[in-house]
Formats: structure tokens, sequence, C-alpha cells
């Protein structure tokens, strides 16, 4: 029985030894204030968005992207395939979607060799229709050789 709880004892020391060994301390370091810092929140509604663009075989560019919005508002996202030419980038494809709190498009469209790129406009509207919020985000550029 002494020999149980002499050995629970010393099991029971270890393990807060090894947890104090390893814990992490952390110290807060008070600065002086700065009253001429001002603090936005980069969106109130849309809250995730992503896009990507891949390339597949014989051209074929699956073209996706998706926007989310905080309840009681509507996301909506416009979705263009854009090529490089003649040093300009030119619209050559448009998908355009518009739903309740999520809104995803997931589509392939066949390209000649070139450079490609998505601009995604993820928007949000609220209960009238009426848009709130809006930006611009382009892909990563696809090289077809």
């Amino acid at each position: 029985m002494k020999k149980t709880l002499l050995t629970k004892m010393i099991i029971w020391i270890l393990v807060l030894s090894l947890n104090l060994l390893f814990s992490t301390f952390i110290f807060a370091q008070s600065r002086e204030t700065n009253e001429n810092i001002v603090i936005r929140p980069q969106n109130i509604a849309i809250t995730v968005h992503s896009n990507d663009i891949i390339l597949g075989t014989f051209g074929k560019l699956t073209c996706k992207g998706h926007t989310e919005v905080s309840y009681g508002y509507l996301a909506g996202i416009t979705m263009e395939l854009q090529e490089f030419k003649n040093k300009e980038w030119t619209t050559i494809k448009t998908w355009s979607e518009t739903d309740a709190d999520y809104v995803a498009l997931n589509t392939s469209y066949f390209v000649v060799k070139g450079t490609y790129r998505l601009k995604l406009t993820h928007k949000a509207y609220d209960s009238n229709m009426k848009q709130i919020e809006s930006f611009i985000k382009y892909s990563k550029t696809i090289f077809y050789e």
C-alpha cells in the first residue's frame, strides 16, 4: 500500500516537473499609445474568398472562385478569364453568380497557347440587392506554351 502511494507521488512530481520544464512563459510589455493609429476593418460582409486557375492537358483551364458573406448578406462573384496580348490584359470569358451566403464558380475553358489569369470581383449585397462591398483579386498567371 505504501509502495503504490509512494510510486504515485513520484510519478506526480515527475509530471509536474516536466510540465514546468516545457512550459512557455509570455510576458507583456507596455508601450506608449499613438493617437494617430487608425484601425479599419478590411471587409464588413465578405468573410472568405478564394480563386484558383489550373492548366490541364490540351489547354484546358480549370477556373475556380468563391465568396462567402456573413449572415444576412448575399454573396456575388464575377470571374473573368483574361489573356495577356499586345502588352495588355483582355477579358475573353466572363461568368457571374449571386446566391445566399456562399457562391462558387468552378468551370473549364479551353484556350490556345498564351498567358492567362483570372480576375475575380467578390461582392456582398444587402437584402435589397444593394451592393455594399466589392473588391478585386487576381489569380496566379498561367503560361501555356
